[in-house]
């Protein structure tokens, strides 16, 4: 049940946009491994932003299971996470695996 939580957060404060321009270069930018990945469950009904915000926020969930709020901020690649010592940490993930790096 926690991850779900982290998941329905990031979801709703993911700052991706995937229409016209904007969509097309985020998705070019991914690896042919993610594309596919992100690809075919658009093709299940999910949303674009959805699936690629879905990923970093698990991504960032497994990595910091302790976090209480973690905030993608698309613009630079990374990933605004709370921890629980009360400090605010940034980690910047690749945009073309979609992995935080370390």
């Amino acid at each position: 049940m926690k991850k779900m939580r982290f998941v329905a957060a990031g979801l709703m404060l993911a700052g991706l946009v995937a229409s016209g321009e904007v969509g097309a270069a985020t998705h070019a930018a991914l690896s042919p491994e993610v594309q596919k990945e992100v690809s075919a469950r658009v093709a299940g009904g999910e949303r674009y932003e959805d699936v690629v915000s879905t990923l970093v926020m698990n991504e960032a969930a497994r990595r910091y299971p302790q976090a209480s709020f973690f905030r993608i901020v698309p613009e630079a690649n990374a990933v605004l996470v709370a921890l629980p010592d009360n400090t605010m940490r940034t980690v910047a993930y690749d945009p073309a695996t979609l992995k935080l790096k370390p």
